[in-house]
């Protein structure tokens, strides 16, 4: 079963065929609101580019998309196991190197590792890659405040530049230097300093290079519309508070995950809302959690502490995310750096005598057992019922014969206007494109490229593709063509989808 692209990243590669094509970095073309006979480019800001440019730059040196995603998820995991056993060396306080081994394969058998290789996510891969090699430069640099301002902005702009999440991270590594540095500056007896310049002397450099990232990021990263905008809550404050407290322990084994796919079969949920129906009871029991990060972080052990500090402050700022109506899901993915950081303080107690090895032991048991469950049920599950796009060497979500019908359909007539579904017609679209045909998508309404409320103008053909069983979507698709009534819409279907089109090309 070859991967299935995530739907982020395949509107990622819709803007890199555009631009390959011509156009302009980091758009996708769109037709003109204003007059569907014309075309526009659409920044594309609700992602940052290095969440889809690996995936491009293979594809177009010669590997299908599909062998790309392999190799890229193989490479991130490979950096990920490496750069996650260098870290631990340097934070950890145990000098056995047998463990190192242990905390590689602990983070390439969980399961934001292995599902890389059937779902593949853009972003998350590639903060897989560079996030351990981030914060081991960071804590190495601690004491050098010149190379700490010079070096870490550019670092940090890096983790941005794949997944604006990255600036959480960032807080988070600022935060544990800041307290490393103060545990060591104000252990110092000299009485000729006194506490206020070393405060300056902790807080200043921590603050320039804050500053200078976020210069950084303003300048090279264009984030007008991002799922961090705010909105209205979907779910209530103790949905919220429940899940973020205890998120960054569910994510390492992959509960929430295992939680959204037998939600459905168990209770007759739909996926996330299982949250919503727990969420008073873990939002009681929040303050263990809380209490249990606030304690991990001012352990004496680096490691420890850094960990701490992660998931109490992805917690919380996931909490006012969640509840101030930012676009984002619940989902343990989006707290991955304390996962892995959990994950590599388990590891270390591999070797420890008595409680510590077994429950270490038993929780690596879970990583795997867990992780290779989730890739194994997706797989069968997405084999079941996701075809194969054999020219992009992926599993998609738009089966080769409707590609072939659309092709087919838009040959009637030059300039025509296709409204479009999914991001996998699109990035196909994009990839392979049909001459002077212009694109509309409904899949970003509530998110990255909402579709107009109302389209002006006439063009000799427009052509909606729609599954079956979204017949209202089109017909609602069709409704906002203003200068289109309803009697000159025609229909027919074709492999389980319904395409509906103008019915006589215009002539010039």
């Amino acid at each position: 079963m070859p991967p299935y692209i995530d739907h982020d990243t395949e509107v990622g590669l819709t803007a890199w065929g555009n631009y390959k094509n011509g156009g302009t970095w980091n758009t996708v073309v769109r037709a003109d609101p204003e007059n569907i006979a014309n075309s526009i480019e659409q920044s594309l800001t609700w992602w940052p580019p290095g969440q889809y440019l690996p995936l491009g730059l293979l594809y177009s040196a010669g590997l299908s998309v599909g062998m790309a995603a392999i190799a890229i998820a193989f490479l991130s995991t490979l950096s990920l196991g490496a750069g996650g056993a260098l870290l631990v060396k340097e934070l950890s306080q145990e000098s056995d190197i047998c463990i190192l081994p242990w905390v590689s394969a602990a983070l390439a058998s969980s399961h934001y590792a292995l599902i890389n290789f059937h779902h593949f996510w853009g972003g998350e891969t590639g903060l897989m890659a560079v996030l351990p090699w981030i914060v081991l430069a960071a804590y190495k640099l601690r004491h050098r405040t010149l190379a700490l301002i010079l070096f870490l902005p550019p670092l940090f702009l890096l983790g941005s530049f794949i997944k604006h999440a990255f600036a959480i991270h960032s807080f988070c590594i600022l935060a544990f230097l800041w307290l490393e540095k103060s545990r060591e500056e104000l252990s110092l007896s000299d009485k000729k300093i006194t506490t206020l310049k070393k405060t300056l002397k902790i807080v200043a450099p921590l603050f320039a290079v804050g500053l200078l990232y976020l210069g950084l990021r303003h300048y090279f990263i264009e984030t007008t519309v991002t799922p961090l905008r705010l909105g209205e809550p979907l779910f209530g404050f103790t949905t919220y508070l429940g899940y973020s407290a205890w998120a960054p322990l569910m994510a390492p084994w992959g509960i929430g995950s295992l939680a959204d796919r037998f939600a459905p079969r168990l209770f007759e949920l739909n996926g996330t809302r299982i949250w919503e129906h727990i969420g008073l009871a873990l939002s009681i029991l929040s303050p263990l959690a809380i209490g249990f990060y606030t304690w991990l972080s001012f352990r004496k052990s680096p490691l420890i502490s850094l960990t701490g500090l992660a998931a109490l402050l992805t917690a919380l700022i996931h909490l006012y995310i969640y509840h101030s109506g930012g676009v984002i899901e619940l989902r343990d993915r989006y707290y991955q750096f304390p996962a892995f950081l959990f994950l590599a303080v388990v590891a270390t107690y591999i070797y420890q005598i008595g409680w510590k090895m077994r429950t270490a032991r038993l929780l690596l048991g879970l990583c795997i057992l867990i992780g290779s469950v989730n890739v194994v049920k997706s797989g069968f599950a997405s084999k079941r019922w996701i075809p194969i796009n054999y020219r992009m060497g992926v599993a998609s979500f738009v089966p080769d014969s409707v590609i072939e019908d659309i092709h087919t359909l838009l040959s009637e007539a030059p300039d025509s206007v296709l409204v479009i579904p999914h991001p996998s017609l699109d990035v196909n679209l994009s990839l392979y494109p049909l001459s002077s045909t212009r694109i509309l998508a409904t899949y970003g309404e509530s998110r990255e490229l909402p579709m107009p409320k109302s389209l002006h103008g006439r063009s000799p053909l427009i052509v909606i593709a729609s599954p079956k069983r979204d017949i209202l979507g089109a017909k609602s698709a069709a409704s906002r063509f203003a200068d289109y009534s309803a009697d000159e819409w025609e229909s027919h279907e074709s492999g389980g989808w319904l395409f509906l089109k103008t019915k006589q090309p215009l002539t010039h």
